[in-house]
């Protein structure tokens, strides 16, 4: 579950900025090794969706993300060359 944001700041302060998320329980997100591993989601009409990156600057982190979509159309369409992009699917 993703928290809000004045949670996420509260609980986790310095880790924190416009271009992350925190998911619940707070400091339990994901474990050492899951760094870089997405955050999916499943839309209303079941398609799935990757709106995270496991982003923890130090494992005391745990749960935080950063938030895909605002790096698709610069770094990550630029790094996966020939890559096929998909429009999101409408209901």
């Amino acid at each position: 579950m993703v928290r809000p944001d004045s949670s996420c700041y509260a609980w986790w302060g310095r880790y924190m900025n416009n271009n992350s998320f925190c998911t619940y329980p707070l400091d339990n997100g994901y474990a050492q090794g899951d760094t870089g591993g997405p955050f999916m989601y499943k839309n209303p009409i079941g398609f799935w969706q990757d709106v995270g990156i496991a982003a923890a600057l130090d494992y005391s982190a745990k749960g935080i993300f950063v938030k895909t979509a605002l790096y698709v159309k610069n770094f990550i369409k630029d790094n996966t060359g020939g890559a096929l992009w998909c429009d999101v699917p409408e209901e």
